[in-house]
């Protein structure tokens, strides 16, 4: 294939029309969508979305599939994701930059990695993505620490250069790789939106409805917002969207919601694709995303897209937005202080409330015109 002579090869687990694995697939589709029209991009992953083993429908998989404008797409069948055939498609093009989406994925992260090392391809990016956050390796914490151990003695990740979203991830890095290899800050971009207004929706006083998008895992804290919305004395309706990633945990939230109030509706409605995100975030009246921390949380600002405030928790890089009108980011450490804002908003006239939908709106146009962030991006896969 010729024309994979140039551009850049990203390996990602899962990707589009994927949208269980939620932000690590649209970063990469945000990235992809706001600079296809500089670079071309071979975007490598598998046939089947996060915990599926159905391959996606009408896709031909193990081939290069034209997608859009300069982006193409090999999409792995199971069985033929090995290391010989991650190989052959790295040796055998000679791409600008090799993409890794991620530093814990065996296939995607540590075949190409070995592959590039043994073969003397330097030009290899590393996302760390989050997942070098105390909170994200608290999570099968013996696992990751034996891996990163390993990748020490082995100099895997020796001569990389290192994709950080902002300075707290540069430090995070850091503190497990050193301070020798090439860091650079480029934030995560917007998806693409051309909405200048925001669906009205009726606020009845002391009547909320509240949407929770998100995996259901212990990292999400779903269960931390039920316990909340135990102490809420407002009729509430709750509405949960995200594959149950964790059957267990599950299980917890689950025996939560037997003991709410009557005054409390949860309905948990699945995973939820990417195209009808907004349509359904715009059906309630806040955003609850009490999380033990995110790189970056792409539902949020596709709730302040969306012209709908959010709550929080300060464990992300969305700050001080009780400052802005657009919602409230609080400590963890106290539940009670996320059920008086769910009271606020609850007891909130409609003019009240549209105040903070205007606000959440603005905040969201005012990020996506941010031109620094895309050139930032633009030098991390040196673009002229």
């Amino acid at each position: 294939m010729a024309e994979s002579k140039k551009g850049i090869c990203i390996f990602i687990d899962w990707y589009l029309p994927g949208f269980k694995a939620g932000g690590p697939i649209q970063s990469i589709a945000n990235l992809v969508s706001q600079l296809s029209n500089y670079k071309t991009f071979y975007i490598v992953t598998r046939n089947t979305d996060y915990c599926d083993s159905i391959p996606y429908a009408n896709i031909e998989p193990n081939t290069w599939v034209n997608s859009s404008y300069n982006v193409h797409i090999y999409y792995f069948s199971e069985d033929k994701i090995t290391y010989q055939s991650i190989k052959k498609i790295i040796v055998e093009n000679d791409f600008e930059a090799i993409y890794l989406n991620g530093v814990f994925s065996l296939k995607f992260t540590l075949f190409p990695l070995i592959i590039c090392k043994n073969n003397n391809i330097r030009n290899v990016i590393v996302g760390a993505r989050g997942m070098l956050a105390p909170s994200a390796l608290a999570i099968k914490s013996t696992k990751k620490k034996t891996f990163l151990l390993c990748s020490k003695i082995f100099k895997l990740y020796k001569n990389v250069k290192f994709h950080a979203t902002n300075q707290v991830e540069k430090g995070y890095i850091e503190s497990i790789f050193g301070k020798e290899n090439q860091i650079y800050i480029a934030p995560n971009l917007a998806k693409k939106s051309t909405l200048h207004t925001f669906s009205k929706i009726n606020k009845t006083e002391n009547e909320l409805c509240i949407i929770n998008i998100a995996r259901v895992a212990p990292e999400k804290n779903l269960l931390y917002a039920l316990q909340v919305l135990k102490l809420v004395k407002s009729n509430i309706i709750f509405n949960i969207y995200g594959p149950k990633y964790n059957e267990p945990y599950w299980q917890e939230c689950k025996t939560e919601i037997d003991s709410l109030g009557k005054n409390i509706t949860v309905n948990y409605h699945g995973a939820i694709e990417n195209n009808f995100v907004t349509e359904v975030i715009a059906k309630n009246h806040i955003m609850f995303m009490p999380t033990q921390g995110e790189n970056f949380g792409h539902i949020i600002l596709e709730s302040f897209q969306a012209g709908r405030p959010v709550l929080i928790s300060n464990l992300t890089p969305w700050n001080n937005l009780e400052l802005q009108n657009c919602g409230f980011d609080l400590p963890l450490a106290n539940k009670k202080d996320f059920a008086d804002k769910i009271e606020l908003f609850a007891k909130m006239s409609q003019l009240d409330f549209n105040v903070f939908c205007t606000s959440a709106l603005e905040v969201a146009q005012k990020f996506t015109a941010n031109t620094a962030d895309l050139n930032a991006n633009k030098t991390l896969f040196n673009v002229i």
